[in-house]
């Protein structure tokens, strides 16, 4: 009887793990996808970036990757920004040497190193003098 009882036992759990394997191959139902709200548009390609020459080439060679919120408030030296964009070029990014230069020009001028914020001048203390 007890082997009986035994066997049945194994078997049901034989039976459960095969429904269980083969259930868990069932995909689970897509999630509901939501539309993006026809307000939201994407910033524009130069958003960040300061106007001046070389800005159409920057954006047109450096946006075609990434974002220009990647790089519009980093500060380099120009050898920085020279060694960034030979990564960049490494990287596979496309650009005549025409380009290289004014892109270089471009970040180095406007997104070159803050100046140093002066410190704030202190008024010289001098003691009081004694009234008399």
């Amino acid at each position: 009887m007890i082997l009986r009882i035994l066997l049945a036992a194994s078997a049901a759990t034989l039976a459960l793990g095969l429904v269980g394997s083969v259930s868990a191959q069932t995909p689970p139902p897509a999630p509901a996808t939501t539309p993006a709200p026809a307000d939201q548009t994407p910033p524009p390609a130069d958003a960040g970036l300061p106007d001046g020459p070389g800005k159409d080439v920057t954006v047109r060679i450096c946006t075609s990757c990434h974002e220009a919120s990647q790089f519009a408030y980093a500060r380099h030296t120009p050898a920085e920004w020279d060694m960034e964009i030979s990564k960049m070029i490494s990287a596979g990014a496309d650009m005549t040497a025409d380009e290289q230069a004014a892109i270089s020009a471009y970040l180095s001028k406007n997104l070159g190193p803050q100046p140093a914020t002066p410190a704030t001048p202190t008024a010289p203390t001098t003691p009081p003098t004694p009234s008399r």
